[in-house]
């Protein structure tokens, strides 16, 4: 096989596969191992909602330097800190070319972890996204320092930073709503506060972004809807959200007006219709009277063209017409 095949055989075999697809990230490894000279592989994908990685397919690699490649250390492993430092422009370089004053050979991660697994040679590949966001690592180790090439190095290993970048992108699993609108604009929240823009959407606008997080900060997951609208200045907004990981969230905003026609107010009444509560309730929270509901709930049912309060109810469910809780 020749050099330059090598990464467009790979290419292919991630090109229509979900992200971070444990089945396809073992064929690439076991793939590398057997069509080039390298004695281990491994591609590992980073979590930004927990700064962690984990290897999604590993072949050569002991469990101890398996647990190396995925621990908080790593990170401060002296190549690992001149990869980051470069960021995309990382050139892969294998660790006879490290540039620093001393071998990195000698340095503790090659002495402690990869020379008593029989390993003489390897480089680690920053991958990234095209929209420049680290999201795992391909490593790969040889028993024969002769290996990787120059030529494998430049012509093949460099060319698959983007090629994989891609596919270990965690966050392509993390959009599980429809997003039909190419006005859509999404994030991740981790639990730390900190907000990731979410792949496939644009960045949330400032005029939406303070004031929908800082609500929904404010809220316990068992408060917030699934989907519900939601106005920002003078747009409204058609929110969908959800825990993912352990304890972050997404959100996905699209601009779209209230259904049906409803006011602000109407919508304030029929969502907690949808929830079951008395028109005494609805006033009591609302701070108005009960005859004021019953004219809203009025209004409602006609524009929805609903017979009663229970067929509204359901449509407010199927149609999310829903907000966020203002008591």
């Amino acid at each position: 096989m020749s050099v330059m095949s090598l990464p467009l055989e790979i290419a292919s075999m991630v090109s229509s596969s979900a992200a971070c697809d444990t089945r396809i990230a073992d064929e690439i490894v076991n793939y590398l191992v057997s069509e080039r000279p390298y004695a281990a592989a491994a591609i590992s994908v980073y979590d930004p909602l927990t700064t962690r990685y984990h290897s999604i397919a590993s072949t050569g690699y002991d469990d101890r330097v398996s647990g190396y490649l995925n621990s908080d250390s790593f990170d401060e492993d002296p190549a690992m800190r001149l990869y980051h430092a470069q960021g995309q422009s990382q050139v892969a370089l294998k660790w006879a070319e490290m540039p620093f004053d001393g071998d990195y050979r000698d340095t503790f991660p090659v002495q402690e972890y990869y020379h008593p697994a029989g390993f003489r040679e390897g480089i680690t590949l920053l991958l990234h996204s095209r929209d420049g966001r680290h999201t795992g690592n391909l490593n790969i180790s040889t028993d024969d320092p002769r290996f990787p090439s120059e030529q494998m190095l430049r012509a093949e290993v460099q060319q698959l930073q983007l090629v994989l970048g891609g596919f270990t992108d965690a966050l392509r699993r993390l959009a599980p709503m429809s997003v039909d609108s190419e006005l859509a604009q999404g994030c991740i929240v981790t639990e730390a506060g900190d907000v990731i823009d979410l792949p496939g959407t644009r960045s949330l606008e400032s005029t939406i972004r303070g004031s929908l997080l800082s609500q929904l900060a404010g809220l316990t997951d068992s408060a917030i809807p699934a989907a519900f609208y939601f106005r920002a200045d003078s747009t409204w907004f058609r929110v969908q959200t959800g825990v993912v990981g352990e304890r972050s969230r997404v959100v996905v905003a699209e601009p779209e007006p209230i259904p049906f026609s409803l006011t602000p107010r109407e919508l304030e009444v029929i969502d907690p219709v949808a929830s079951g509560a008395t028109n005494d309730e609805i006033a009591a929270k609302l701070f108005v009277s009960r005859a004021t509901v019953a004219k809203h709930l009025e209004n409602i049912l006609h524009k929805l063209d609903c017979p009663n309060r229970t067929a509204a109810a359901h449509k407010a469910l199927v149609h999310h017409l829903r907000a966020l809780p203002s008591w």
